[in-house]
């Protein structure tokens, strides 16, 4: 189990957690990678891999103080610089699985 929260830009959200504070605590998210096998075969005669495709990046995060103010960037073509996402390990000490930054 991990906690996840991320910090769009300067937008604050309700995150009371000390190392985290006032990022927007979420609750999930949905995005992959792939990497498909090209029809060609390389001179080994094994197959050669095609370009990497990424879907989109989906988050999932309840209402909260970021909520009205990433509604109005979406709304007004507001382009918000940097999105970072960490993922924490849930209870006992702190860990940080993973940092995405978009």
């Amino acid at each position: 189990m991990f906690n996840a929260f991320a910090k769009f830009g300067d937008i604050k959200g309700d995150s009371t957690d000390k190392d985290h504070k006032d990022w927007a605590a979420i609750t999930g998210f949905r995005h992959s990678v792939t990497q498909p096998p090209s029809v060609l075969q390389n001179t080994s005669g094994g197959r050669t891999a095609e370009a990497v495709e990424f879907s989109e990046f989906e988050v999932d995060k309840m209402h909260d103080g970021a909520t009205p103010k990433l509604y109005e960037a979406a709304c007004k073509g507001t382009h918000i610089p940097e999105v970072t996402i960490d993922l924490v390990k849930a209870g006992g000490s702190p860990v940080k699985y993973t940092e995405i930054k978009l």
